[in-house]
């Protein structure tokens, strides 16, 4: 049992703003009971012109069982791409992740047996030429720095564990 909240509004046309909500009662798949739900989750997009395509959103969820607290997760996200031509353009994201599992020496729903937090942040930068309608060009970065707090307690910062460099060409052969 959910109930659902949907709200979208587009006051100008390079403006939406939206808005999703549940309530209701879910399953925690890490102690395999029933939960109580509740998530939230806005996004903005605002498009000033026709080059620029900027987008923010996030949700913030929350599950617990007879008032204590199984977990909360919360993604946000920005998103921007710049459209230099109708051939090239230029992308970035930067999503940052938290989960915190509520782990609790008083509860018996959240005895688990890894880390009560972490966090990630993930950025990815493209740029993109497409040559002609069968061959594109692409050129990109991306990075991934996890953090949070280990099962004693003790937190950890945000710290770079992965970084890619990329270029990939893409041509379509024709018989």
């Amino acid at each position: 049992k959910q109930l659902w909240l949907f709200s979208n509004i587009t006051p100008s046309a390079d403006l939406t703003l939206e808005f999703v909500g549940a309530i209701g009662q879910t399953v925690d798949i890490a102690t395999v009971q029933r939960a109580d739900r509740v998530r939230v989750g806005p996004r903005v997009r605002f498009r000033p012109g026709t080059r620029l395509d900027v987008e923010a959103k996030g949700i913030w969820e929350r599950l617990s069982k007879d008032g204590v607290m199984l977990g909360e997760a919360t993604v946000a996200e920005v998103r921007s791409v710049f459209n230099i031509s109708n051939r090239a353009y230029v992308r970035a994201i930067a999503q940052y992740r938290r989960t915190d599992r509520g782990v609790s020496g008083t509860s018996p729903y959240t005895q688990l047996a890894f880390p009560t937090e972490d966090a990630g942040l993930l950025t990815q930068f493209l740029a993109s030429y497409r040559l002609n309608a069968q061959t594109a060009v692409h050129l990109g970065y991306g990075d991934q720095r996890l953090g949070g707090r280990d099962i004693e307690g003790v937190r950890f910062d945000l710290t770079q564990r992965s970084r890619t460099f990329f270029l990939k060409m893409g041509y379509a052969f024709r018989p």
